[in-house]
């Protein structure tokens, strides 16, 4: 890809337009014959989804299906996500698949789990929005997660994890005659390096890193009670 994105870059073109050179051998880069390849592959996918769209409805479904076993829990999933999307008529494919591939990742990151029953929902700040809980606990706040690296001089990118922060923060619900609801941010002091990495923080690998607590947590001032130091 690099070699790919090099030859764009060089020549003010592209990528899709090197890629449909390469395909017309106008255009010949050694070592990206894969890539060449599989974008191939995608384009004849799209062009057969295309002609089922055409088709109607159902054969548009049965494509988008095909290869999926009737108990995979996806398959499920897409026939949910695809009944949601109330096509009519598949005219604007782009569109279709856009709305499909939305109500998809919503039921896969957000799944509706009954409230009458004992559990624990394990989640991403951003799945957490609209949901509420008596006891909410909001996992590795420390710098470099909430907020990530990089953002210091990005005012825009600092506040909307500022609001992401707050999100997760205001899904403790109580009430005055029933419970009190329980919110628990939890950080830690250190880091290994190993996972330091892998989580995009800068780090050295097979060594521990010393973290800090998120700045956000500064935010609350005098209006929190004190940390607990847990050994």
């Amino acid at each position: 890809y690099r070699k790919l994105l090099d030859y764009s870059i060089k020549n003010n073109m592209e990528i899709k337009e090197v890629l449909e050179s390469c395909l017309e051998d106008n255009i010949k880069i050694q070592g990206i014959n894969t890539l060449v390849q599989k974008y191939k592959q995608i384009k004849e996918q799209l062009y057969e989804l295309q002609r089922m769209a055409k088709e109607g409805q159902d054969s548009f479904i049965n494509y988008l299906t095909s290869g999926i076993p009737d108990s995979d829990e996806f398959r499920s999933v897409l026939l949910e996500s695809i009944k949601e999307c109330e096509i009519t008529e598949i005219s604007d494919l782009e569109s279709s698949l856009e709305k499909i591939y939305n109500i998809a990742v919503e039921k896969i990151s957000r799944p509706n789990v009954s409230s009458d029953k004992d559990h624990i929902k394990i989640m991403t700040l951003h799945a957490s929005k609209g949901l509420s809980s008596k006891y909410v606990v909001v996992m590795s706040a420390i710098e470099g997660l909430i907020p990530r690296n990089g953002i210091n001089n990005d005012k825009d990118n600092l506040e909307e994890q500022r609001r992401l922060f707050y999100v997760a923060i205001t899904r403790c619900k109580s009430s005055e005659n029933g419970f009190p609801g329980k919110l628990i941010i939890s950080s830690f002091t250190r880091l290994h390096g190993n996972e330091a990495l892998e989580l995009k923080i800068n780090a050295k690998a097979n060594s521990w890193k010393t973290v800090m607590a998120s700045r956000f947590i500064r935010d609350f001032e005098n209006t929190v009670p004190p940390t607990i130091v847990l050994q």
